[in-house]
């Protein structure tokens, strides 16, 4: 503790010191936030290349310590904050640079598909790569995220920067072909990306997921998928005609 805090005490301005690389990389996340704290009190900080190489980098230790901690690191409220605020800056670093590294680091965070984090992230079609790589984790968790993700981006992209066909047709294979294959939460998830697609025919297919299911109530909300996109496809026919 003696040594995090000299390292938040020393002029926050200053340089980057081996002390401070090697905080960055400590098993104690309240050393790393220190260190995190001398970097962002750099001027310009973010628009530094040693510094945004370094801020993506500790984005990914971030992601590999709350997978393998064996404590709850989202469950402590100085974490979440720490996080809350190291994440918009890698956000920042990716939109600024294009860096690839950015981009990865960002969707192999932590997150739920339909949270804000989720929505930023499907609206950058730079993620999908590493969301392709996500559907074939051994974590459930992460592979139902990022079908969902994959699915709401698809969305996003009819209004503002849409999927060239072929593409487009590939990746609503790939959403269907989980929703009838992979375990049920994440067949589900599947399902309900298509849900946000609307697209004529998924109402047939989603009913035809909801087959699978062994559970009553998780097979009466995927049949509400299929009839809400029923009524969209139904509404659009109608503004359409009118």
């Amino acid at each position: 503790m003696v040594f995090a805090g000299g390292l938040f005490c020393r002029a926050q301005s200053g340089p980057i010191t081996p002390e401070i690389l090697q905080a960055l990389k400590s098993a104690r996340w309240q050393v790393r936030r220190d260190a995190f704290e001398h970097l962002t009190g750099v001027k310009d900080a973010t628009h530094q290349p040693r510094i945004q190489v370094l801020l993506v980098r500790l984005r990914d230790t971030e992601n590999q310590a709350s997978e393998n901690s064996t404590v709850d690191l989202f469950e402590d409220d100085d974490y979440l904050a720490y996080d809350a605020q190291l994440t918009p800056l890698v956000e920042e670093i990716a939109e600024t640079t294009n860096d690839p590294t950015a981009w990865r680091a960002i969707v192999y965070g932590r997150y739920n598909g339909t949270s804000v984090y989720g929505s930023w992230i499907a609206a950058h079609q730079q993620c999908l790569p590493y969301l392709r790589e996500q559907i074939h984790s051994k974590y459930p968790v992460r592979r139902m995220t990022a079908i969902y993700v994959i699915a709401a981006m698809l969305a996003e992209a009819k209004s503002t920067h849409p999927f060239p066909q072929r593409q487009y047709r590939m990746l609503k294979g790939t959403i269907r072909h989980i929703a009838l294959t992979d375990i049920d939460p994440v067949a589900y998830s599947a399902a309900e990306g298509l849900g946000l697609t609307h697209d004529t025919g998924d109402a047939e297919f989603v009913e035809r997921v909801s087959k699978r299911f062994q559970d009553p109530g998780l097979r009466r909300l995927t049949l509400q998928i299929a009839q809400q996109i029923r009524s969209a496809n139904a509404s659009s026919s109608v503004s359409g005609g009118g």
